[in-house]
C-alpha cells in the first residue's frame, strides 16, 4: 500500500479517560466535567459505550460543542455474537452527533477477553478479525474512524506478535479502505519503568524478542510503547498509522504531569506526528482510587494540584496568544508590568486560633505540606491571593461563606473537611 501522508493528522493532544461504568452521562455529570476538561486543555475524551444503548446526545454533542473530540469505546464481548443491527443504528447516531473514533474491542490478546471456551491461541488473531473487520467497515460507512483496539502491553498472546498478524491479516483480506481510515489504539502504561523506557523502539534495541529481554535491552513495556506499535505498522504495511493512547498511566504525580507535558507539546523531544493523543488516567479520586492512580480531580470535580498545575499551562497559553490591540502611534516609554493577579500558587488555610485548634490542624497537615509546598497560614486575606486554596476543616471552624467567597475571587477552592479522622484520611489521598 502506498505511503500515507501524514500532513492531516494533528498535533498530539492531551486527552483525559472519562469514567468507565457508563453510568455518569447526565446532564449535571456533563455541566460537572465540561468545564474541568475544558480547564485542563483537554483534546480527547475516551468514554465508555453500552452496546444496547446510546451514551445521551446532550453528553455527546456538549464535548463536541466545547471543542473535545469524544473517543467511543465498545467494550464488546468476543465470546458472543455482536447484534450488528443494533449497533449500526448506534453508529449512525454517534456519528451524526460528531463523534470521529470507534474503538472496537479492548485487550483481545488475554483470556479474559474470550471468556472460559473461547480463549484457544490456535487461530486466534484469525478469529478476532472475524470479528473485528465487519464491524470496523460499518464505522468506516459512517465516516468515523476505526480505532484497533488497545492490546494488553506484553499479553498472554504477545502483543506486537498479535499486531503484526492483526495488520498483515487486514491487508491480505483485501480492506483496503479499512486500513486508510483505521487508528491503533495502545494502552502506554509506565510500568514501573522511567519514561524513556524502550525509546527508539527495536532499531534501538534489537536484541529483544517476545517473552525475552536480555538484562541489556530495554522492550516495549512502557510509556514509550507507540514507537514500538509503530515499527509493527511499517514491516508489516509499509506504511505507519496514526496511533491514539487510550490510556496513558503512570503511577506518580511527577510522571503523570511530566506526560501531560509531551501531549501539550511542553517538553523535548515532541511526540511524534502519527501519535493523534493520549488519555491520562485518574481524572477523578474515586476511578483513581480503584487503579491506586494518582489524580486530577475529586469526585465532585473540584480539581486536584495536578490538575491546576495543568490550568496553570492553559493561563500561560492564553496570556500569550490574547490579541493586542493594534499599534497606531509611535512607542512611548514603556511602563512597568502591573503585579500578577494571583501572585500566590497555592495557599493552605488552616483554622486561625481564634476559630478552633491550630496545633492539630497543623500536625495533620505537616504531610500534605512536605509533599506540595503550599504557602500555609491562617489569613482570608493571604488566601485571596492564590490560584488554589485548599482549606482545612468544616464551616465550623471558618467564617460564613467562606469558600463562596474565595471562589468568588477567583479561586479554586478544595475543602477538607469532617472527623479528625475523615481529614486526615482525606490529606493523604491528595
Amino acid at each position: 500500500m502506498e505511503k500515507r501522508s501524514q500532513g492531516n493528522i494533528p498535533r498530539p493532544k492531551l486527552g483525559y479517560q472519562y469514567y468507565q461504568d457508563g453510568q455518569h452521562y447526565r446532564d449535571k455529570d456533563l455541566q460537572t466535567w465540561l468545564p474541568a476538561l475544558k480547564a485542563l486543555s483537554a483534546g480527547y475524551v475516551l468514554l465508555s459505550a453500552p452496546d444496547d444503548r446510546a451514551i445521551p446526545e446532550c453528553f455527546i454533542c456538549g464535548l463536541v460543542e466545547g471543542g473535545i473530540t469524544p473517543v467511543v469505546q465498545f467494550q464488546l464481548p468476543l465470546a458472543n455474537p455482536v447484534d450488528h443491527h443494533g449497533l449500526a443504528v448506534l453508529l449512525r447516531a454517534y456519528a451524526g452527533w460528531g463523534v470521529t473514533y470507534v474503538s472496537l474491542f479492548d485487550r483481545p490478546n488475554v483470556r479474559q477477553s474470550w471468556g472460559s471456551g473461547g480463549w484457544v491461541q490456535q487461530r486466534l488473531v484469525e478469529r478476532f478479525l472475524d470479528a473485528f473487520v465487519p464491524l470496523a467497515e460499518q464505522v468506516c460507512q459512517t465516516g468515523m474512524q476505526p480505532v484497533f483496539p488497545g492490546l494488553e502491553p506484553g499479553g498472554a498472546f504477545w502483543d506486537t506478535v498479535f499486531l503484526r498478524a492483526a495488520l498483515k491479516g487486514i491487508k491480505e483480506r483485501g480492506h483496503t479502505r479499512l486500513l486508510e481510515k483505521l487508528v491503533i489504539g495502545a494502552h502506554a502504561q509506565t510500568g514501573g519503568h522511567p519514561l524513556d523506557w524502550g525509546a527508539g523502539g527495536p532499531q534501538a534495541w534489537p536484541d529483544v524478542r517476545p517473552y525475552d529481554t536480555p538484562a541489556s535491552q530495554q522492550d516495549h513495556l512502557g510509556f514509550r510503547i507507540f514507537e514500538w506499535y509503530a515499527a509493527v505498522s511499517q514491516q508489516a504495511l509499509g506504511d505507519v498509522l496514526p496511533i491514539l493512547l487510550l490510556t496513558a498511566s503512570a503511577t506518580s504525580e511527577e510522571e503523570s504531569l511530566e506526560i501531560a507535558r509531551m501531549l501539550t507539546g511542553r517538553s523535548e523531544p515532541q511526540l511524534p506526528d502519527y501519535v493523534l493523543g493520549g488519555c491520562l488516567t485518574g481524572l477523578a479520586v474515586d476511578q483513581a482510587d480503584a487503579a491506586d492512580l494518582p489524580a486530577w480531580h475529586q469526585a465532585d470535580g473540584s480539581p486536584l494540584p495536578m490538575a491546576a498545575q495543568v490550568r496553570d499551562w492553559g493561563a500561560e497559553v492564553s496570556n500569550k496568544t490574547s490579541d493586542q490591540p493594534a499599534q497606531t502611534e509611535p512607542p512611548t516609554e514603556k511602563k512597568a508590568a502591573p503585579p500578577p493577579a494571583k501572585p500566590i500558587q497555592h495557599y493552605l488555610l488552616l483554622p486561625h486560633p481564634s476559630w478552633g485548634n491550630p496545633d492539630w490542624f497543623l500536625k495533620v497537615a505537616q504531610p500534605y505540606i512536605k509533599k506540595y509546598a503550599p504557602t500555609t497560614g491562617y489569613s482570608v486575606e493571604e488566601a485571596l491571593l492564590a490560584r488554589q486554596v485548599t482549606i482545612v476543616g468544616g464551616v465550623q471552624v471558618y467564617p460564613e461563606n467562606l469558600k463562596e467567597t474565595l471562589e468568588s475571587a477567583g479561586c479554586t477552592v478544595i475543602q477538607v473537611s469532617g472527623s479528625g479522622t475523615d481529614i486526615a484520611s482525606r490529606l493523604a489521598r491528595l
